[in-house]
Formats: structure tokens, sequence, C-alpha cells
């Protein structure tokens, strides 16, 4: 429960982090990671939502470089 905590209040973080995490491995636009990804849960809440949530448990919570 303390990573959770610990993810939520990070400066990249908005939910779980999972966009700029996704952002800085690829080095893509953080702002249109954010985009594309709310776009997708807007549009197909069940299947973003879940795929959103997989992510979420799948990222380890490690130092970020940018």
């Amino acid at each position: 429960m303390d990573k959770m905590i610990a993810r939520l209040a990070g400066p990249e973080a908005i939910i779980a982090g999972v966009a700029a995490h996704i952002a800085g491995e690829f080095n893509w636009s953080l702002l249109w990671t954010r985009v594309i990804g709310t776009m997708a849960v807007v549009f197909n809440p069940f299947i973003g939502g879940l795929v959103y949530l997989v992510l979420a448990l799948l990222i380890k919570n490690k130092p970020r470089d940018f």
C-alpha cells in the first residue's frame, strides 16, 4: 500500500503514473501520451480502464530520469 501512495504523490503521477512511465520509456511527449490514454478510456471505458489498471499494477515503481 505504501508503494501505491508513493506513486500517487509523485510529481509525474496524475493517477498512478502509467502515462508518465510509458512516455519516459519510449521518449514520447507526456501530454500526447495522456491525451491518447484519456481518449482510449473515454471511447471504450471497459477496455481502456482495464488496460490502464493492468499497466498500473505491472509497471514497477522505479526512479525515472526525466
